[in-house]
């Protein structure tokens, strides 16, 4: 009797498991409002170096900003997935100057609204840049940037993110991009098209270019990537200055996947802290073999490089990095001085070498 009282009630709660509604899947399983920095992230180091600087969030912004990330979770649930691989994304409140972006893990808003969250979320769910550096996106997008900055420069247009440059969507539609602003770098061409196609302005975007971005973000299923952990947990250890741990991480993260740009960027800051210039000369050099010239980051390597040639006494090596630097941001004031400095010396190598 006992044994058929418990099967009866086995077979009734298998039922019930098979016919309740699963839980929706919300928004809020993905981000967090948050008005103290999260424990033991990046931000909370740099929270104590004084970069950054955050306020606490007030009723109506909170409202606001709901509504405008569950408009872009209707549309985008992918970028979701990626975005929270590594737990909730913060959703921290800024002001002042400084303007809304996504790093670090986490969403910094200064002003809100459904474009911003698409545009900046998209950064926090390719974080490490694997999607923007890519080879299949690079193939499709660097031609239409290359494009698109000849045609802005014959119509006098240097900066890509004017007000100028982005009324003139006639040229951005020839290169089959949304704006100008997408081809300042391939990250914010990652950014731009995602944001387009959430609010629903994709019809003049080329067919391929749609169809990669709503794969690898907006409908992407999150796939486990055990370089990622690695690399933000070296990241921080080598911001506490603990080495050892640092490269116990970074070490793994470049294991874990060869072709890891970010990963070789961060082992090589590490070497450089450890006075390894020669190694860490190789991991920028690996980094920059990865990397796209039109990368956010490709300047700031080619610096990088720079100051492990210029601590070997590779001085003409020093002076074509920095060089490179410049003509990618050539208004950079740091840049300039430091070709005017490496330029003296080259030249005074080459009169005591006569």
């Amino acid at each position: 009797m006992r044994e058929s009282l418990q099967l009866i009630s086995l077979v009734f709660l298998g039922f019930f498991a098979l016919t309740s509604p699963a839980k929706a899947e919300s928004w809020e399983d993905y981000v967090e409002f948050r008005d103290e920095i999260k424990p033991r992230t990046v931000p909370e180091i740099y929270v104590h170096q004084g970069k950054i600087k955050i306020v606490v969030w007030n009723d109506e912004d909170k409202a606001s900003l709901s509504s405008d990330i569950e408009t872009v979770f209707g549309n985008a649930r992918g970028i979701f997935r990626l975005g929270s691989s590594q737990g909730p994304v913060p959703l921290y409140r800024l002001t002042g100057g400084t303007n809304s972006y996504g790093g670090h893990g986490a969403l910094w808003l200064n002003y809100l609204g459904v474009n911003v969250v698409a545009h900046e979320l998209t950064h926090v769910a390719d974080a490490e840049h694997k999607i923007a550096r890519s080879e299949e996106f690079r193939l499709l997008v660097e031609p239409r940037i290359k494009k698109l900055r000849e045609l802005m420069n014959e119509n006098g247009i240097s900066d890509l993110a004017s007000k100028e440059a982005n009324e003139r969507l006639d040229i951005a539609d020839q290169c089959g991009l949304p704006n100008a602003y997408s081809a300042e770098t391939i990250q914010e061409t990652l950014a731009e098209l995602a944001r387009n196609i959430v609010i629903g302005k994709d019809a003049k975007l080329p067919p391929e270019l749609k169809h990669f971005v709503s794969k690898n973000l907006i409908n992407a299923t999150l796939a486990p990537d055990p370089s990622i952990p690695l690399h933000r947990d070296g990241k921080i250890a080598r911001l506490r200055g603990d080495i050892e741990v640092a490269y116990e991480k970074l070490n793994g993260a470049v294991k874990a996947d060869p072709e890891f740009a970010e990963a070789y960027i961060e082992r090589g800051l590490l070497h450089e802290l450890d006075r390894k210039h020669e190694l860490a000369r190789d991991d920028f050099s690996t980094a920059l073999s990865l990397m796209s010239e039109y990368d956010w980051h490709t300047y700031k390597v080619y610096q990088f490089r720079a100051q492990q040639y210029a601590a070997l006494a590779q001085n003409e090596e020093a002076l074509a990095d920095f060089e490179a630097a410049g003509r990618i941001k050539p208004n950079d004031l740091t840049i300039k001085k430091a070709i005017v400095q490496f330029k003296a010396l080259v030249e005074m190598q080459k009169k005591f070498k006569k």
